[in-house]
C-alpha cells in the first residue's frame, strides 16, 4: 500500500552554521550534542500543513541494521515534545541523539509521521555528524577542551576519560616529535609473539626497539620483552634519589649508587641464585662515596656496613685508600686494622696492625694467628717474637728445571769464619725491621762485603740484611771442615801405619836377637860343660 506521506531530507547549512557561530562565540558554553534538521513533507502529492505526531531513530544502515542512541518522539505524550508545526510542507525540528552516536561510521535517520515510516531513510552526511562531534567540545584560545564525558576512540563506549580501542590486532597510541623528532607509540598489544600478547608497551619506532613493557602478571621490563621478574633492566640504572624495594631486587647488568644502599637482607653481586651470605659477591666490590648497607636497621656507618656474614666467590676486595679493620677506630676496644703504606713513591708496605698495647711478657700481648683444620700453625705476636707450631717444614722451590746458571759454592768456611757476630740495641726499635731490647746479628757493613747479596740499601742509603742460602753456605762450610778433617786423619793413619811397620820390623829384629842369644846361650853352657869334664883330666897329668 502507498503511503499518502512523503518527505525530503534539507539539512539547512544556514542553521548548522549559526550553532557552530553560537559554540564559538562564547568559550565558556559548551555545544550541545542537539543538530537542526529540516524538512519538506508532503500529503496525498500537496505539501502538508499542521501540528504532525513524529518520531526520529538513527540507525547504522540504509535497511535493517542496528539502532543508534535514542528514539525521539514527537507528539506531546507523557512528557515527549509536541508534534512538529509542518508549514507548505516545509518543518524544522532539533534531534538530539546524545552522546556517542556518530563516529567514523555513516548513520540513517528514519522518519516515523502518524505511525507510518517513511522509505527511504534519510543518509547523515558528514555536517551535522561534524556539527554534533564538536557538540561537546569547547575552544579556548588555540585550547580545546572536552566536559561531555569519556572520549572513545575505536569504541563507542569509553569507559575512561580517553579510552582508545581496537576490533583486532594491536592498538596504538603515535607520538611524533617536530622538526624531525623521534616516533614513538604506546602499544596494547592483542596477540602476535605469546611473550607479547596482553602487553604494554612503550616502543621507540624510530629505532624499532622496545623501551619499556608491562607483561599481564605485572612484570615491568625496561630494555627487554621478557622481564622475568617485577623489574627487569637490561642495562645499567641511574637512581639520584631513594629507592625502596620491598622484595627481592635483581639486576641483569650493573647498576651505580651514588648515595647510600641499605638491603635490610642478603645483598648478591653477580650471583646465579639467591645469595648464600649477608653479602655474597661473585667479582670486586667497590664503593668510591656513600654508604652500603646490608641487613640493618639502621643507617649504614662506613661505605660497607654488614651485619652478617661476607662471602666473595671470585674476584678480589679493594680497598684503595683505608683499612681493613677489626674493632671501632674512635673506642678504646684495641682494634686491630690492615692498611697500605707509601714509604715512598717506588716502595709501600702492607702493614697488619696488632693492636696499640703490644703487651710483655707475660702476657704475650696482641697475636696474629694462622690455623689449619682448627690447628694453630703460626702465631706472631706483637713483641716481635714469631712461632712455627706445626712440624712440617718451610719450603722453597728448589726443582734444577727452575734453574739456570747452576755454580758450586767454593771457599765457604774462609768467608763464613769472616763474619763477627755482635750484640747491640736499635737507635728506633719501632721502624720496621727493628725491636726493642738486646739483639744478637750481623751488622750490614761488615757483611756486605763478604756476602754483598745478602744487603740491599733504600732510597734513604739505610742497609737491611737478608741472610739468603745460609743453610747451603753451612753445608758446603762443613764440607770444607769435613774435608780438612779427613786429610788430617788420613795423615794420621798413614804414619800410624808407617810406625806399626817400623815396629813390626823392630819385632822381628828383637825376635831374630833372640834366637841368637839363645845360640849363644847354648854354646856357652856346653861350653861350660865341657870345661867341666876337662879338668880332673888334667890334674891326673
Amino acid at each position: 500500500m502507498r503511503s499518502l506521506w512523503s518527505g525530503l531530507a534539507l539539512r539547512s547549512a544556514l542553521a548548522l552554521f549559526l550553532v557552530h557561530v553560537a559554540a564559538t562565540a562564547s568559550a565558556q558554553t559548551p555545544l550541545g550534542s542537539a543538530w537542526t534538521y529540516q524538512g519538506r513533507l508532503a500529503q496525498a502529492g500537496a505539501p502538508a500543513s499542521g501540528s504532525i505526531p513524529m518520531v526520529f531513530k538513527l540507525w547504522d544502515a540504509a535497511s535493517a541494521g542496528n539502532q543508534v542512541g535514542p528514539t525521539l518522539t514527537f507528539n506531546g505524550v507523557g512528557g515527549n515534545p509536541p508534534p512538529v508545526s509542518v508549514s507548505n510542507g516545509v518543518f524544522t525540528v532539533s534531534l538530539d541523539f546524545g552522546a556517542g552516536v556518530f563516529g567514523p561510521s555513516a548513520r540513517w535517520l528514519e522518519i516515523t509521521v502518524n505511525g507510518v515510516a517513511l522509505a527511504p531513510r534519510q543518509a547523515v552526511d558528514s555536517t551535522p555528524a561534524a556539527a554534533f562531534s564538536m557538540a561537546p567540545w569547547a575552544t579556548l584560545g588555540s585550547n580545546l577542551s572536552y566536559t561531555g564525558g569519556n572520549v572513545g576512540i575505536g569504541t563507542t563506549q569509553p569507559s575512561t576519560a580517553l579510552q582508545v580501542a581496537r576490533a583486532t590486532g594491536d592498538t596504538e597510541i603515535g607520538i611524533v616529535g617536530g622538526n624531525g623528532g623521534r616516533r614513538w607509540t604506546l602499544q596494547s598489544s592483542a596477540g602476535g609473539a605469546v611473550n607479547l600478547s596482553g602487553t604494554f608497551q612503550i616502543i621507540d619506532r624510530t629505532a624499532g626497539a622496545f623501551r619499556l613493557l608491562i607483561d599481564p602478571t605485572g612484570n615491568v621490563g625496561i630494555g627487554t620483552s621478557t622481564p622475568n621478574s617485577k623489574l627487569s633492566v637490561a642495562g645499567g640504572g641511574d637512581f639520584t634519589g631513594d629507592l625502596g624495594i620491598g622484595g627481592r631486587a635483581q639486576i641483569v647488568g650493573d647498576a651505580t649508587v651514588y648515595e647510600d644502599l641499605v638491603v635490610r637482607k642478603n645483598l648478591g653481586v653477580n650471583t646465579l641464585g639467591i645469595p648464600q651470605s649477608r653479602v655474597h659477591v661473585v667479582g670486586d666490590v667497590r664503593v668510591d662515596s656513600g654508604f652500603l648497607g646490608v641487613n640493618l636497621n639502621g643507617p649504614a656507618q662506613s661505605r660497607l656496613h654488614v651485619n652478617g656474614d661476607v662471602r666473595i666467590d671470585s674476584g678480589s676486595l679493594r680497598i684503595d685508600s683505608g683499612a681493613l679493620t677489626f674493632g671501632s677506630l674512635t673506642d678504646n676496644s684495641d682494634p686491630m686494622y690492615i692498611t697500605r703504606q707509601n714509604v715512598s713513591p717506588d716502595y709501600s708496605q702492607l702493614v697488619i696492625n696488632l693492636g696499640d698495647n703490644p703487651g710483655s711478657e707475660p702476657p704475650p700481648g696482641d697475636d696474629l694467628v694462622i690455623l689449619a683444620n682448627g690447628a694453630v700453625q703460626f702465631v706472631f705476636r706483637s713483641n716481635g717474637s714469631a712461632f712455627k707450631t706445626g712440624a712440617p717444614n718451610w719450603f722453597v722451590l728448589s726443582d734444577a728445571r727452575a734453574k739456570h746458571d747452576i755454580e758450586p759454592l767454593t771457599g765457604v768456611l774462609d768467608r763464613l769464619m769472616a763474619l763477627k757476630g755482635h750484640t747491640f740495641f736499635y737507635n728506633e726499635p719501632n721502624i720496621p725491621g727493628a725491636r726493642p731490647g738486646r739483639c744478637i746479628g750481623f751488622v750490614a757493613q761488615e757483611v756486605e762485603p763478604i756476602f754483598p747479596d745478602w744487603v740491599s740499601t733504600d732510597s734513604s742509603g739505610l742497609k737491611s740484611l737478608q741472610v739468603a742460602g745460609f743453610e747451603a753456605l753451612a753445608v758446603e762450610a762443613l764440607r770444607d771442615l769435613r774435608a780438612e778433617k779427613d786429610a788430617e786423619i788420613a795423615a794420621a793413619r798413614a804414619a800410624n801405619e808407617a810406625n806399626d811397620k817400623k815396629l813390626e820390623e823392630l819385632r822381628q829384629e828383637n825376635a831374630a836377637l833372640h834366637a841368637r842369644l839363645d845360640i849363644l846361650e847354648g854354646a856357652l853352657r856346653e861350653l861350660a860343660a865341657r870345661m867341666a869334664t876337662d879338668q880332673p883330666t888334667r890334674k891326673k897329668q
